[in-house]
């Protein structure tokens, strides 16, 4: 018994470090439905040193948009190996001056996202080896010429995912594609557009002002869909929050009604309900009695 007991210890003393890691992505809603993180899970094994990934898009990523993510208020993954940049003392010493970001490159359809740990015990900032799962990164998708699919590989040239210890490869799970920009309020972005009406920068900061409001991304806003019921009838003139109630309101009028806006200038006047130029189709009475195709 002792010498299998002995055996097994010997055993398990040889068994090489190994890594489960499981990738995953999402996307955001209203504001954020073109932000897409990527989050980390290591499963047990040696733990996980740097990521290195080629991100797909289907177009170009907003440029500048990529940045790590606190976890527990800590950037672990803050390294960036292929943007680091030196400089010199005047006593000729070499420090970091920069460490750059998460982009290590970036093409016409999408880029390498590349980020390192590094840690040590009497670093204040990072004393300790991040934990085995959190986000990781993230970044914007151009969403003006509607919805895309984000792919994400590892990037082979710089290794992936790189364990503690190097010799070791781990097993990978890469996230499933993911459809970005196709919400209903997905044309809600400067160059969108959402009900077939072009989303200026001034409709897309009221928009924000008002606190992202779902009616404006609704299939049956710009037609005085009041009450989102894809019938544009007299329950939208006289029903809770209709345009008999709301009219001549001008936010942050508590009874303005962002639903009975069908122009979006944080205002309801006649030409919300006659039409206006800046929205095609648009106003309650060119719409009067028709049933909203396709809605909701």
């Amino acid at each position: 018994m002792k010498k299998f007991a002995l055996a097994l210890l010997v055993l398990a003393l040889t068994v090489p470090a190994s890594a489960t890691v499981v990738l995953t992505s999402a996307v955001g809603t209203g504001a954020d439905v073109n932000l897409v993180t990527i989050s980390y899970n290591n499963t047990g094994g040696e733990e996980v040193r740097a990521f290195a990934l080629d991100v797909n898009a289907g177009g170009k990523l907003v440029v500048g948009s990529a940045a790590p993510v606190p976890v527990g208020g800590v950037i672990h993954y803050y390294v960036y190996p292929s943007s680091i940049q030196f400089g010199v003392t005047g006593s000729g010493e070499t420090y970091i001056s920069s460490l750059g970001s998460p982009m290590a490159n970036q093409t016409a359809q999408g880029g390498v996202i590349e980020m390192a740990s590094l840690y040590a015990a009497g670093d204040v900032n990072h004393p300790s080896a991040p934990p085995s799962s959190g986000a990781l990164v993230k970044f914007r998708v151009n969403c003006s010429s509607g919805a895309v699919t984000v792919k994400v590989a590892l990037n082979a040239q710089r290794g992936g995912v790189v364990l503690k210890d190097p010799n070791v490869t781990p097993t990978v799970t890469l996230p499933a594609d993911l459809a970005v920009c196709g919400g209903p309020c997905s044309g809600m972005v400067v160059g969108g557009v959402c009900g077939g009406v072009p989303i200026t920068q001034a409709r897309y900061d009221n928009w924000i002002q008002l606190g992202q409001p779902q009616s404006w991304c609704h299939k049956g806003h710009y037609a005085g869909d009041v009450n989102m019921d894809c019938k544009i009838t007299s329950t939208d003139v006289v029903g809770a929050g209709g345009f008999r109630f709301c009219f001549g309101k001008v936010w942050p009028d508590p009874l303005y009604n962002a639903a009975a806006d069908t122009n979006d200038d944080k205002r309801i006047t006649s030409a919300d309900i006659i039409g206006d130029s800046t929205v095609p189709g648009g106003g309650l009475k060119p719409n009067w009695g028709k049933t909203i195709p396709s809605c909701p």
